[in-house]
């Protein structure tokens, strides 16, 4: 269990990766670890936020930050979801939900972000909700959605977007559910600092910082956390484990399908 660890060698431990990526393990465990950095962060920044997915890491990032939101009277927790537009509908249906939550201020954005787009010969991005296409949406806009922002032009990635949403005046920390077990790029993110690994500053904004508190955890912890906790998930996870990604559990993803990665799993639509 990650919350019982008792084999220093197993993947629920907490892993430390260091600047040439090796591993070393502490006598403690990932769930403690997680609660311990954001704890931190809350007493290091003047505002958090917590971009949400839908899916299993940021689930697992939005509830610890609960934990931790509770226990230092900073309830609610903020939280931005941006709608890539082509979702599940269980997708759509698990962030209304959360959405709806008495200790989480979600914002739900609709804007047309630009996506890697995998599916064309001829065009390296898509942009959804583009408004100029809007014959070719795939669902239309929430009634409860945001459409406009003031720092917001078209185009921007998610990472523009950050970057720029919030004024200056104090420091803001927006938290995510990278893992490094998803990818070797992630895992570099996350090995390239001298210290405090899962902070880094934006390279544009010297008041924004992205920090990924769960970085070390696997994915069996994730979803360990969920389970032991009883806590709400997206059961678009459910569908998937009855196909052929049943427990393949670092190929299952609820984002569009149509950027390099996802794109394997666009016959599930």
């Amino acid at each position: 269990s990650c919350l019982n660890v008792s084999d220093p060698n197993s993947c629920e431990t907490v892993i430390r990766l260091r600047r040439k990526r090796r591993k070393s393990y502490e006598n403690r465990t990932v769930y403690e670890a997680a609660l311990e950095r954001i704890e931190y962060l809350y007493k290091r920044f003047d505002k958090l936020v917590v971009g949400f997915s839908g899916g299993k890491d940021s689930t697992a990032l939005l509830n610890l930050t609960v934990e931790v939101a509770g226990k230092l009277g900073k309830l609610p927790v903020e939280a931005v979801f941006f709608d890539e537009e082509a979702i599940t509908p269980p997708t759509i249906e698990y962030v209304r939900r959360v959405m709806l939550r008495k200790d989480v201020r979600l914002s739900w954005y609709c804007l047309p972000f630009k996506h890697r787009n995998a599916c064309s010969n001829e065009h390296q991005y898509w942009y959804c909700w583009n408004p100029s296409e809007r014959e070719k949406w795939v669902r239309e806009i929430p009634d409860w959605a945001i459409t406009s922002h003031p720092r917001f032009e078209f185009g921007m990635s998610y990472q523009e977007f950050n970057d720029v949403m919030h004024p200056k005046g104090y420091n803001v920390c927006n938290l995510t559910g990278v893992r490094a077990q998803e990818s070797l790029r992630r895992l570099r993110a996350v090995t390239s600092k001298r210290n405090d690994n899962y902070i880094s500053i934006s390279q544009l904004v010297p008041h924004i910082f992205k920090a990924h508190p769960i970085y070390d955890w696997g994915a069996t912890d994730v979803w360990k956390y969920v389970a032991e906790s009883g806590i709400d998930y997206n059961t678009t996870y459910d569908v998937v484990n009855k196909t052929g990604f049943y427990n393949r559990l670092l190929a299952q993803r609820v984002c569009q399908p149509f950027g390099e990665e996802p794109l394997r799993s666009l016959w599930l639509y």
